[in-house]
């Protein structure tokens, strides 16, 4: 039943935070961790969706620091996407690239000169809730 859930997750189109329907309860506590890079390669969303666990769903937001250091001062390209193993890698990379080439001219970053950082944590659902909902 949930991965039945999970498997309908950014797939066809980004689903953020703000799109799940208010009555269900998402535990948003827990601990961010970071995936980084400094491009936009198909294969570094390929590697950080296929990576996540297969029966959890995650938050994430994508930030670009223009400073290229995690340190420094940053930009938040989105809402909180929610993603899972199945979620299609190419679908939340060509979403995620497209709010940078807005912000890009808005903020002249420089194409050398930035950090793509994934800030993500596992979210948690009720199972209950999600059978009331879905069945």
């Amino acid at each position: 039943m949930l991965k039945q859930f999970l498997k309908h997750i950014s797939i066809k189109d980004i689903t953020l935070m703000s799109d799940v329907h208010k009555d269900l309860f998402i535990d948003k506590s827990g601990k961010f961790h970071y995936y980084e890079s400094k491009n936009f390669y198909m294969e570094f969303f390929y590697n950080f969706i296929t990576g996540l666990s297969s029966n959890s769903l995650y938050t994430v937001i994508p930030i670009i620091s223009v400073k290229n250091s995690p340190d420094e001062p940053y930009i938040v390209l989105s809402n909180s996407i929610l993603v899972t193993k199945y979620s299609d890698y190419k679908l939340v990379h060509n979403y995620i690239f497209e709010r940078y080439l807005k912000s890009k001219d808005s903020f002249e970053i420089i194409d050398d000169d930035f950090l793509l950082v994934l800030k993500y944590k596992r979210v948690k659902l009720d199972i209950n809730q999600i059978k009331r909902r879905f069945i």
